[in-house]
């Protein structure tokens, strides 16, 4: 499994964890679940009733007090949306469930498996063992990239006391040990489980303010401390089984709103027989001592893979049983940046500065320099010296005398320097005649573009060096002749 996944680049790969994504051809919507479908009043009236254990009534907002606005299909679970005049979504029955393995299509050919092979499967009762399924909801949750209200029934806690047989099997045990037991058996292209294990209750909701959030999260807390104080019930009152208690098994779903076939429990433990209860408790432990990991597409010790950590980016937790409280998983609401506190910022230590810095000290530097008077550098007071001020006024006032300058070297005179000038040897300048400072009466001849440095005179072409024979120069005009 892992060799055939890594052929593929991982950027190229864009669709959901399945199997084989290279022969999966199809996304179809066939998967093997639990329903949770419960008609009600406020919903569809032709909604099925499969479970009456949970009320999910009482986790919606259907006056939209604290929820905006939904998707197209409003609330799909606590009955579905009775359409108008009730409500103006579209009018939908109750589609309400938790899936275990997503099969996709009953075709090969698409990745997917026959539905004769499933049913023949799951018939049986040596083949795939379906425990009595007993569950309680465990969190609310928020999907960040869809926006959708997801109720979790995870695995609490994460890792079964392997060591003691005595102890409690874990909450929600049931769906791990049928979801290990059909990877297992079952391996076709479009194989996976999406956010194992949760029930969708809307699409795209988006909530009126923060604050309405943190209220409708609370109202959702509240009532699933109730559902977790009565502990986990069978999902339906189906009659039937063994033992003839409350039978609640499995379900194949065509899509989320077509159920067609359903498998009853064949793997009950008794609660009479304690020998049967340890062996049938050994095989349940054993089943969970691995899981499947939706990252590396591999089997993990139990613990260690994507169901256990679960999916902390794609969904913001809410804390709602007092064993799990964590004040760091609520989010803090942020105020807007009008009315955030600024922070003080840190003032600069004054540093003295070598110049003068205001225009009232260059002035009197100014004035100083016009009086001969050469003007101090300010500098920083120190101990046992007099203030800038003072020292400005006493230089000023001429009570206290200037530092003496260097001498510096007189510079000759100008007749000193022209009689330094001619006793230099120099070479003779020729003599100036009327010729070269009038120029020549000769006319002068027209320059070429070339320099006279580098052009050459072109020798006068002579009448009997001429190539052609027949012109002839006239004496008269000067110039060719035809003869």
């Amino acid at each position: 499994v892992q060799q055939d996944y890594q052929r593929i680049s991982p950027s190229i790969i864009i669709m959901p964890p399945v199997l084989y994504p290279h022969k999966s051809r199809v996304d179809g919507q066939v998967f093997l679940g639990l329903s949770l479908a419960r008609q009600s009043e406020e919903g569809h009236l032709s909604s099925n009733t499969h479970q009456t254990a949970f009320d999910l009534n009482q986790l919606l907002d259907r006056d939209y007090s604290f929820v905006a606005s939904t998707g197209e299909d409003g609330w799909l679970a606590g009955g579905g949306e009775p359409g108008p005049p009730d409500s103006y979504k579209l009018a939908s029955q109750d589609s309400a469930h938790v899936e275990i393995l997503r099969i996709g299509t009953y075709r090969k050919d698409w990745g997917g498996v026959p539905k004769k092979e499933i049913c023949q499967v799951l018939e049986s009762d040596q083949t795939i063992l379906i425990p009595q399924i007993e569950l309680v909801p465990t969190a609310l949750v928020e999907n960040k990239t869809t926006h959708d209200l997801e109720l979790r029934f995870d695995m609490e806690p994460g890792i079964p006391n392997f060591q003691d047989l005595t102890a409690p099997l874990p909450v929600n045990w049931q769906l791990r040990f049928l979801h290990n037991q059909l990877f297992r058996h079952f391996e076709f292209p479009s194989r996976f489980c999406p956010g194992a294990f949760h029930c969708t209750l809307a699409r795209n909701v988006e909530f009126r303010s923060a604050k309405h959030r943190a209220q409708y999260f609370a109202k959702c807390d509240r009532v699933i401390q109730q559902w977790q104080q009565q502990g986990p019930q069978p999902l339906h009152t189906m009659q039937g089984g063994l033992s003839g208690e409350p039978s609640s098994g499995l379900y194949l779903f065509t899509d989320r709103k077509n159920v067609t076939h359903f498998f009853k429990p064949n793997f009950i433990l008794s609660n009479g027989d304690d020998e049967d209860k340890e062996s049938k408790k050994i095989i349940i432990l054993d089943v969970l001592r691995e899981e499947w990991d939706e990252t590396a597409l591999s089997w993990k010790p139990c613990g260690k893979g994507s169901m256990s950590h679960g999916d902390t980016k794609k969904s913001s937790r809410w804390p709602l049983s007092s064993s799990s409280r964590k004040p760091q998983q609520l989010r803090t609401v942020t105020p807007p940046p009008s009315s955030r506190a600024r922070t003080p910022t840190k003032k600069r230590p004054d540093v003295p500065s070598k110049r003068w810095t205001t225009p009232k000290k260059v002035r009197e530097a100014a004035a100083a320099d016009k009086r001969g008077i050469t003007p101090t550098r300010a500098r920083t007071p120190t101990k046992g010296r007099p203030a800038v001020e003072d020292v400005r006024k006493r230089a000023i006032s001429n009570t206290t005398p200037t530092r003496a300058r260097t001498p510096t070297k007189v510079r000759p005179a100008s007749e000193d320097v022209r009689k330094r000038s001619t006793t230099r040897s120099r070479t003779p300048t020729p003599t100036r005649t009327r010729e070269s400072i009038l120029g020549s009466t000769k006319p002068k001849r027209q320059s070429s573009r070339r320099s006279k440095r580098h052009s050459t005179p072109k020798p006068k072409r002579k009448p009997e060096e001429s190539k052609n024979p027949g012109r002839k120069r006239s004496d008269s005009t000067e110039k060719y002749m035809w003869v």
